[in-house]
């Protein structure tokens, strides 16, 4: 019998600990998205998001708050969504809205 990388029970454990761990995940994707784009603004443009128009498609949970640190690093948004009514929503911790 072959060994897998993760058993069943393991796999089990896992989606337990990412459904209790679930806004700390998304926080954690937020941020690594965020830095991502910042740092690919400098390394192609030499420069910050400032000014900058993003395209952000889905404002879910996590598009929601990735477009709440772009819009507070200056940039301008352009934003769509299948469910139209979470493109009339706040920007959590922005004074911006979309």
């Amino acid at each position: 019998m072959a060994h897998s990388a993760l058993k069943r029970d393991d796999l089990r454990e896992l989606v337990q600990l990412v459904d209790h761990a679930e806004s700390g995940l998304k926080g954690a994707i937020v941020i690594h998205v965020f830095r991502s784009m910042t740092a690919a603004a400098r390394h192609l443009w030499g420069r910050d998001l400032r000014g900058m128009r993003i395209s952000v498609q889905g404002v879910g949970n996590v598009g929601v708050a990735v477009c709440a640190l772009l819009t507070d690093a200056g940039a301008r948004l352009l934003v769509s969504d299948v469910d139209t009514s979470a493109l009339r929503k706040p920007l959590r911790g922005s004074t911006h809205r979309l």
